[in-house]
């Protein structure tokens, strides 16, 4: 994931990084973009949420936490 989101500007409409979270009914889309000049990375879910691809989507958001 680093190296897919090196390239990335939160600033552009197009300038993140997408990845599909898929079960087996639904499918949300994670767009991660890292902010120039900063460590920070933006996180944008986007899509209907079960409880299965929630618990996806925070142990991605968990992955690029840091402490």
């Amino acid at each position: 994931m680093a190296l897919a989101v090196e390239g990335t500007d939160d600033k552009q409409a197009d300038g993140c990084y997408s990845y599909p979270l898929v079960s087996e009914k639904q499918e949300v889309e994670v767009r991660l973009a890292r902010s120039l000049g900063g460590d920070e990375v933006s996180v944008i879910v986007n899509g209907p949420l079960t409880p299965e691809l929630g618990l996806r989507t925070d142990t991605l958001l968990s992955a690029f936490a840091t402490g």
